[in-house]
């Protein structure tokens, strides 16, 4: 495993539920209050079943580590134990408690600062990130209900901050007032830095397949112009292909 010295801005927190049913303050709250030391151990699927165990209402002082099968792995930096089983592991020390409501047993956010982190070289990718299809973290969803981050449920977004979008409000009034293409579809177009220029437009209009395709749209009737443009325009950005999407619309004569 990786351990990975954090900067003084890594601040994470986490709520914990105030008190158990018999109205006595949960472990994991008091234990904070107490040591103000806390280490976050992210969740993924193969310890999903055995993290649900550490959630039942054992008595003060039971072990839950004897009880999960989870193992403990003293941590460097703070008092409270690492899960081994766990891809990644924060270190913290608690900065604020604090309740979120007014009664009695109401949920606390606790706030830390990560002083150190551990991770699992196993869920690095070869491009040396952390690769989310190895790492299958799960989310809590409400009640007794779970969202798994596996392969088939990941996807990737490309917008680069410093590459400045032009944004909804530089789209053309029938793009934005379109009732075929959808808020993504829309921001496809608008998260673009620039458009094409008119000599790569000019090319794409060269195609024989964009010519036909033009000479038909043109042909339209008025009420079915914009209907066939963005019909296509959609079918471009379902595949990924934002830069073709906006040739078409610039080539149909429609300018941002």
């Amino acid at each position: 495993n990786y351990s990975i010295e954090t900067p003084s801005c890594d601040v994470v927190s986490f709520r914990a539920h105030g008190s158990r049913n018999d109205g006595s303050e949960k472990d994991t709250l008091r234990n904070a209050r107490e040591t103000g030391e806390v280490v976050i151990n992210l969740v993924n699927y193969p310890m999903a079943r055995q993290m649900a165990i550490c959630g039942v209402q054992y008595d003060a002082g039971i072990n839950e580590f004897n009880k999960s099968g989870l193992t403990p792995l003293p941590s460097q930096k703070v008092k409270p134990y690492r899960v081994k089983e766990s891809p990644a592991q924060y270190e913290c020390k608690v900065l604020e408690i604090k309740p979120l409501g007014d009664e009695e047993g109401e949920a606390t956010l606790i706030i830390a600062q990560a002083v150190l982190m551990h991770i699992d070289e196993n869920i690095f990718g070869s491009d040396g990130y952390v690769d989310p299809a190895k790492i299958e973290m799960v989310g809590r969803l409400g009640g007794f209900n779970y969202c798994r981050a596996d392969v088939g449920s990941i996807f990737s977004i490309k917008q680069p901050p410093a590459e400045i979008a032009i944004g909804f409000d530089n789209l053309a009034e029938h793009l934005r007032h379109s009732t075929i293409l959808t808020g993504n579809n829309l921001a496809m177009l608008a998260g673009v830095a620039q458009l094409p220029d008119e000599a790569t437009i000019h090319e794409y209009m060269s195609q024989p397949e964009i010519k036909n395709f033009l000479s038909n749209l043109r042909a339209a009737p008025s009420d079915k112009y914009f209907v066939i443009l963005h019909t296509r325009t959609k079918e471009l950005l379902e595949n990924h292909q934002a830069n073709d999407a906006w040739k078409l619309i610039l080539a149909a004569g429609n300018d941002v």
